[in-house]
C-alpha cells in the first residue's frame, strides 16, 4: 500500500495513507455514503499487509448503511490477510451508528488512533 490517496470530491470524502509503528493508518475524513464508501472499501483492500489496520474516523463527519457495509468488506478482508481492522477517534455521532448496529462487537474501537497502535 505505498502511499495510497484517494478523494471522492463530488461526496466530500478523501482517505489519507500513511505508515505507523508497523501499522496501515488509514486517515478518513469527510462523508461516507453509497457514492463514497467504495472509496473508503477501495483504500483498506489495497493495504500492506500489516498486522494493524487503523481507520483514523475524527474526520468523519457522516456515515450511512453504505459506510457500515464497507467496513464489514474491510473487516473481511483485512482478516483474509491475518490483520486486525481498528476504528479510533470515532465522533459521539458515528460512534453511535456503530453501537446502534452491533458493529462495535465485531471491529475494535480505541478513543485514539495512539490507543490502537498500543493493541
Amino acid at each position: 500500500m505505498a502511499g495510497f490517496e484517494g478523494r471522492a470530491e463530488e461526496h466530500r470524502l478523501s482517505v489519507a495513507h500513511s505508515r505507523t509503528d508497523g501499522a496501515d493508518v488509514l486517515t478518513v475524513t469527510g462523508e461516507i455514503d453509497r457514492d463514497s464508501a467504495p472509496l473508503l472499501l477501495r483504500a483498506a483492500a489495497a493495504g500492506s499487509g500489516a498486522e494493524r489496520t487503523v481507520l483514523d474516523f475524527g474526520g468523519v463527519t457522516f456515515m450511512d448503511s453504505s459506510g457500515i457495509n464497507a467496513l464489514i468488506a474491510a473487516h473481511r478482508t483485512v482478516g483474509e490477510r491475518g490483520g486486525r481492522l481498528f476504528l479510533a477517534a470515532l465522533r459521539p455521532e458515528i460512534a453511535r451508528i456503530i453501537e446502534i448496529v452491533g458493529l462495535d462487537t465485531v471491529i475494535l474501537c480505541r478513543d485514539s488512533v495512539g490507543d490502537a497502535l498500543k493493541s
